[in-house]
């Protein structure tokens, strides 16, 4: 509601929420391994049912296992988005100015900086961020935005193949991107 009533980009916001959402989850992750723990006590040492153990199987995945396994790749997917980011030029001061144009994503002028994608594109560095958390690949062109160390090995040999490396799949690397260029 906060960030409604303002005009300017509240640029620490999404990690506000995600801090917020993280401890709400952890707190909740914590009770239910104590639930579970409570549920395994009163199994072994009270009554062992068959029902009471398959409600604790069917706990212990859906509230526990999965939960966890869910919050780890969001963590996963954030820090690789700020690798990323952090891995594009940034544009400042007149040279920013000299852009003279809007970030895609969000539709705002750039006032104190901007990243720039490999296919030249310019976004705000949270938009862009924000984007990568759901694919790797520019919001205009679609083309790759971050480029792994082994592509990027490939790439400066200008086509000539690394002897470890098998010339057919580099072959069929180069062939897909010259078809994502046209």
């Amino acid at each position: 509601m906060i960030d409604g009533y303002y005009n300017v980009l509240w640029e620490k916001l999404d990690d506000y929420v995600y801090y917020v959402r993280s401890t709400g989850n952890i707190i909740e992750f914590i009770f239910g391994v104590i639930m579970f723990g409570n549920g395994a006590y009163t199994m072994v040492f009270e009554s062992g049912s068959k029902i009471r153990a398959c409600m604790m199987c069917l706990h212990a995945y859906f509230n526990i296992y999965l939960q966890a396994k869910n919050g780890w790749k969001t963590f996963i997917n954030r820090r690789t988005a700020v690798k990323k980011i952090n891995s594009l030029p940034e544009v400042k001061g007149s040279r920013l100015h000299e852009i003279d144009d809007v970030c895609a994503i969000c539709y705002h002028e750039f006032t104190a900086s901007a990243r720039i994608t490999p296919c030249n594109h310019y976004f705000h560095a949270l938009c862009l961020r924000k984007w990568l958390y759901i694919q790797d690949t520019c919001p205009m062109c679609h083309q790759k935005v971050y480029i792994e160390e082994k592509e990027n090995a490939n790439i400066s040999n200008n086509g000539f193949v690394a002897p470890n490396e098998n010339p057919v799949e580099v072959a069929e690397e180069n062939v897909v991107r010259v078809e994502l260029q046209n």
